[in-house]
């Protein structure tokens, strides 16, 4: 008899083990996190529909409009317009810099540099209105898929995921004042 009942408090202590094992396996799962929306890829995005990081989105405009001079500036310092195809596809830029370059693009125009010929790669300005479309719609994708918008600023830095042709297909954008 007293075998039967180490065997049932043996039973019953495994039992409640696996139920808190449980129970903490479903707190964890429960938390909210913030989950990326994966897009298709055919359907269209506008940029209005995307998501941006809140400290970017409300900075002042004359803000905005500094840093993404300081990025052009930058952009225009690694000369670009000279190096190979191949060297437009490096991973160079962080996910904050584009974020800043999208909601630049977003919500400002008139953002006037002369010269673009001296500036871009002959591949970007070569490039005719429907390719660009189809490229900053890739650019979207790849942003909503990939960029998570409640990360700090810190974190958004580390994620170098962004191209010179991604980088280069946004400011081009930028001084053309296109919309998209």
């Amino acid at each position: 008899m007293n075998m039967f009942f180490l065997i049932i408090a043996a039973l019953v202590v495994l039992l409640v083990i696996v139920v808190i094992v449980i129970l903490i396996k479903g707190d964890n799962n429960s938390k909210p996190k913030h989950v990326t929306q994966k897009v298709d890829t055919y359907s269209k995005i506008a940029i209005n529909d995307i998501e941006f990081p809140k400290n970017i989105v409300e900075m002042s405009s004359s803000s905005l409009s500094q840093i993404v001079k300081s990025l052009f500036d930058t952009y225009k310092a690694l000369g670009y317009s000279s190096k190979s195809g191949n060297a437009l596809e490096k991973q160079e830029w962080h996910s904050w810099q584009v974020s800043m370059l999208l909601v630049f693009l977003k919500v400002y125009q008139n953002f006037f540099v002369p010269h673009e010929k001296d500036i871009f790669h002959s591949s970007i300005l070569n490039l005719d209105n429907e390719q660009m479309q189809n490229d900053m719609q890739k650019i979207f994708r790849k942003y909503i898929n990939n960029v998570n918008p409640k990360k700090s600023r810190d974190a958004l830095s580390n994620e170098v995921i962004w191209s010179a042709r991604e980088v280069s297909l946004i400011l081009y954008s930028i001084m053309s004042n296109k919309k998209y």
